[in-house]
């Protein structure tokens, strides 16, 4: 990880962060990045009309040959009960991404970020009860765990989680729960970039290096 990683320290932690973000300048206060994404917004709509942004953290995990990943339940009494979405939340003011990521991420499932693996994109869209605009950015990360073999179990906040689960790599799985579209889009993300990252590091730790060749030849 080391080669092709970097810390950030943050006031709410440190973690690696995946040197293929370095370009996005995740240090700066939220408030910097957003008026450069206003500046080159991509395929992002209605940027301009965004006033802040949230961060979500996306964890899978392997269960045998498949992929499952970690979603939370809105409470009852939330805004949007019983929808299910990646653990995170809006940044503070003067909050720096990887900082709210951290926090927001801690505060909601009990576990430290160690690793922002990739990015797995964003949408804006407007609040159901503040009514702001928000551009929403979707991480692939790596958390602390304990002695599990396979996922963990969280802590949650009942104010604002009511359940949490392991879902199914397998689309027809998310037919059962409410979802966004957008959540469905980042899930499928989620999934097909950790397979990869996946692939990527079996295939580095297999690769014999050039003394070990020099002892077997």
């Amino acid at each position: 990880m080391a080669h092709d990683s970097f810390l950030i320290v943050t006031e709410s932690g440190n973690c690696q962060v995946a040197k293929r973000l370095e370009k996005l300048n995740l240090d700066q206060p939220w408030g910097s990045y957003l008026k450069n994404l206003k500046e080159d917004p991509g395929d992002l709509k209605d940027i301009d009309k965004v006033t802040g942004i949230s961060v979500r953290g996306w964890v899978c995990d392997w269960e045998g040959d498949k992929v499952k990943v970690l979603l939370g339940q809105r409470a009852g009494m939330d805004s949007s009960p019983g929808l299910h979405e990646a653990f995170g939340g809006k940044c503070d003011p003067g909050e720096s991404i990887p900082a709210a990521l951290i926090r927001e991420f801690r505060e909601e499932t009990g576990r430290n970020i160690l690793f922002i693996q990739d990015f797995l994109g964003g949408e804006v869209f407007l609040t159901p009860t503040s009514k702001q605009w928000i551009v929403q950015l979707h991480f692939l990360v790596q958390v602390q765990r304990a002695e599990e073999s396979h996922g963990f179990h969280i802590q949650l906040r009942p104010e604002e989680h009511q359940a949490y689960i392991w879902a199914s790599e397998k689309l027809d799985d998310l037919n059962s729960i409410q979802i966004t579209n957008a959540t469905r889009c980042h899930f499928e993300s989620a999934v097909k970039t950790f397979r990869e990252r996946s692939k990527v590091t079996e295939e580095a730790t297999s690769i014999p290096s050039e003394s070990s060749r020099r002892r077997t030849g």
